[in-house]
């Protein structure tokens, strides 16, 4: 029995809506990526996403690491809807870096340019780029 309990009609799921196979389990799936963030380990940063389940409140919301979810559920990586996107008059867009990945220093003959990889938001991982670090200090100083 529950104590203390305030009935809340946000906590009813309607029947009709989850689909109870033979054995009374069901399939939790996932409805979409709440944020993404980077969990920093020794040597790596692992890629990990907050993800929002079907019949379940955003406070229920699970941390996932990217790989298996992007195997298993690839339409939640489909490029981002256009209302998302500001787009100006010209047709033209802005990208806005999220976080910095790795600090490195590029080589040349005769001198050496410090660089940075960003993670661009609505991008994955793979599709950060390095940038000189200077220039993206400049213009994005939040993120140093």
């Amino acid at each position: 029995m529950l104590r203390c309990y305030r009935s809340d009609p946000t906590h009813i799921a309607p029947v009709e809506e989850i689909k109870v196979r033979q054995d009374l389990t069901f399939e939790e799936t996932p409805m979409k990526i709440l944020d993404r963030e980077f969990e920093v380990l020794r040597k790596e940063s692992v890629p990990l996403l907050k993800v929002l389940w079907r019949n379940h409140s955003t406070k229920e919301a699970t941390r996932e690491t990217e790989e298996p979810m992007r195997q298993q559920y690839p339409h939640l990586f489909w490029p981002v809807p256009v209302e998302e996107i500001e787009v100006r008059p010209d047709l033209t867009f802005e990208e806005k870096s999220v976080m910095i990945l790795y600090c490195a220093v590029k080589l040349l003959r005769k001198k050496s340019i410090p660089v940075v990889k960003l993670l661009w938001r609505n991008h994955s991982s793979e599709e950060a780029t390095w940038e000189p670090k200077e220039a993206m200090r400049q213009q994005y100083p939040h993120l140093f």
